[in-house]
């Protein structure tokens, strides 16, 4: 498969290309800015920071670390536990952030945008409704996104019912927010829209096909060594995928079919042997170097 150059290069050309006017008047082209929207899970909302305040993306030596060619980051926090990625208030604030004006354009520009599981989907269904779009000097890099929904939920519904005696399964439930205890026996609405079946969600890859720069799908539900390692392969033989999968979405739902995917790190489109979770940045990379195992590396 062909090789891509690393990622600092390509987006300082996006850069220089952003910035042609200051470059014509001889100053130094702007590193790109950089967003990251999260996925589900994160139960609070509130403004945006400048640093991954919520260790969502591994903290200051994680995502942050792992991309010199953000000039500045933006971290979004919304709750995506209460709220699927069809709520029009998270695609509406996620486009505000990402557009960063305050004349009425609607253009994100000069900017690469970072995401991450449902982030993905609130992204690419805010771009399909048109409350922002991307202009070409901004770039989109996807990471472990469900474009095909999860049958993950409707098998964690049984954690929920107490189906289930498992402890790693009960502490996974509780770590990412499962379950809704004002319903008992029921998920959150969040992970309720990452259903195959749910409506709309067959809409976003058609957006992501013709948006996406990059993307990493995970294949691997033990992934590096961490604390969700037994958990999500726990839930991975729970589910029976029948295929490559992360723990929580399997490769055929996160591939886009029109790019060709490679195991090294240097390919735009990676599948790498880590699993939902890894591809966050936030458990760095595989011991030893073995390149379809560098999550962070694959990011820089």
């Amino acid at each position: 498969a062909m090789r891509r150059p690393k990622r600092p290069s390509r987006l300082l050309v996006l850069a220089c290309a952003a910035s042609a006017e200051a470059a014509a008047a001889s100053a130094a082209p702007a590193l790109p800015r950089c967003v990251f929207i999260h996925g589900v899970g994160l139960p609070g909302s509130g403004p945006p920071t400048s640093t991954d305040v919520d260790g969502y993306w591994g903290g200051a030596r994680g995502a942050e670390a792992w991309t010199p060619f953000c000039g500045e980051r933006t971290f979004l926090h919304q709750d995506t536990v209460r709220n699927g990625w069809d709520n029009e208030a998270l695609q509406r604030e996620a486009c505000d952030v990402l557009v960063n004006n305050t004349w009425g354009g609607r253009r994100v520009e000069g900017t690469v945008v970072i995401t991450h599981s449902m982030g993905n989907l609130i992204l690419a269904e805010a771009l399909r409704q048109r409350r922002c779009s991307l202009a070409p000097t901004s770039q989109w890099i996807s990471i472990d996104a469900p474009w095909g929904g999860t049958p993950a939920g409707a098998w964690v519904r049984k954690i929920c019912s107490n189906q289930t005696t498992s402890s790693v399964l009960r502490w996974l439930a509780t770590e990412i927010l499962f379950c809704d205890p004002s319903k008992p026996g029921s998920l959150f609405h969040a992970y309720t829209t990452l259903g195959p079946d749910y409506p709309g969600l067959s809409r976003l890859r058609e957006v992501a096909e013709a948006h996406v720069s990059a993307a990493l799908c995970g294949a691997s539900p033990y992934g590096l060594t961490s604390a969700y390692s037994v958990a999500l392969e726990a839930v991975s033989e729970a589910v029976g995928y029948g295929e490559d999968n992360d723990g929580l979405v399997g490769f055929s739902s996160c591939r886009l079919p029109s790019k060709t995917y490679d195991s090294h790190f240097n390919a735009s489109f990676y599948q790498a042997f880590v699993n939902h979770m890894d591809g966050t940045c936030r458990f760095g990379n595989g011991d030893f170097g073995f390149p379809g195992r560098q999550p962070c590396r694959w990011l820089a």
